[in-house]
């Protein structure tokens, strides 16, 4: 199940998914089944975006939004399918991705994120 956050309220989606849809996280311990104990919480976040600001304005624009795509750990993956659970999702299998407004940029780990990057790749949304 893909969830979205809304308000950022401590627990939001652990409450929701155990108290309201009566489905509750596998591995909650808190919010689940008092005999998930020993289970790994199956929470990822697959997806984060900030709001980010640039020092100089690119294309009349001062803020960009940065976007990281991180698969899921194999072994969440690896619980998911013995749980009988398919995860056909574009994210799965890919190493970690990085995004400017939407777009995805060249990532590589040895390097870090610059200004010049981002202004490269808010240049080539534009054009696109």
């Amino acid at each position: 199940m893909e969830l979205g956050l809304k308000t950022g309220v401590k627990h939001q989606l652990r409450v929701t998914m155990a108290q309201i849809l009566n489905a509750p996280i596998i591995g909650d311990q808190v919010y689940g089944s008092p005999n998930s104990r020993n289970e790994q919480l199956m929470l990822h976040s697959t997806r984060v975006e900030i709001l980010r600001y640039l020092r100089k304005p690119v294309l009349g624009r001062r803020t960009y939004k940065l976007g990281i795509v991180v698969p899921p750990p194999s072994v969440f993956l690896s619980i998911c399918q013995s749980l009988g659970f398919s995860i056909d999702h574009p994210w799965a299998p890919s190493p970690v991705r990085v995004t400017v407004d939407g777009s995805e940029i060249p990532y590589d780990p040895s390097y870090t994120l610059d200004e010049e990057i981002v202004t490269e790749a808010l240049r080539k949304s534009d054009r696109d």
